[in-house]
């Protein structure tokens, strides 16, 4: 479905002189990748809305994201396999916060210090 799209985006590029026939490659895997996100994206947008966590979920990707950016990650095999990894670590991370909720304030402020200490002395960056 994605691989269909991104043909039909590049090959309208192509057809308005906005890249040239060597550039063809480049624009797939850009547009393939972009369409790709913006699907996780709305599938975790639909999620939170259904689950009633629209600020929890800005919150999350907030911190994740750049965390994401610096640390590196996680790369599955394929899309497929992304995506569901994606997917249910967002799931997971709301339940946790979900959990969390009844620790004291002080309690969540240690287990995020405790985590930028992890994550700064294990990140590869």
């Amino acid at each position: 479905m994605i691989q269909k799209w991104t043909d039909k985006i590049v090959q309208f590029f192509l057809n308005a002189n906005v890249i040239s026939e060597n550039e063809i490659e480049i624009y797939n895997y850009g547009v393939k990748i972009l369409l790709f996100q913006l699907l996780v994206y709305w599938v975790i947008g639909c999620l939170a809305i259904c689950f009633d966590k629209l600020l929890t979920t800005i919150a999350y990707y907030s911190g994740f994201l750049p965390v994401r950016y610096v640390a590196g990650g996680f790369h599955a095999s394929t899309h497929l396999k992304c995506f569901f990894v994606t997917i249910s670590l967002y799931i997971i991370a709301i339940a946790i916060c979900a959990y969390m909720q009844g620790f004291g304030v002080y309690c969540n402020l240690v287990i995020i210090i405790l985590s930028i200490m992890i994550i700064v002395r294990r990140a590869p960056v």
